[in-house]
């Protein structure tokens, strides 16, 4: 959607960004999902890291089909990374 999602650049030093998942003032579950893409990019060769320091609020009970964060890795940015 307009507005969701960033490019990021990797740097060598450690960089942070908030993401927060749905909507504080509207708990109500919705029928369907938004997908929000943030890209990572370095430059060729060069390996990037993430860490995720914490996820509050996030209720998973057979994968997170209602709120989550998917880090894809692979060539095949279908595939849900180990």
């Amino acid at each position: 959607p307009a507005g969701c999602g960033t490019v990021l650049t990797a740097a060598s030093t450690w960089k942070a960004k908030t993401v927060v998942l749905g909507n504080s003032t509207n708990e109500e579950v919705r029928g369907e999902y938004t997908l929000c893409n943030d890209w990572i990019k370095a430059p060729q060769g060069k390996k990037v890291q993430v860490q995720l320091s914490a996820m509050e609020g996030v209720d998973c009970h057979y994968g997170c089909w209602a709120q989550g964060i998917e880090i894809k890795m692979l060539p095949n940015k279908q595939t849900t990374n180990p």
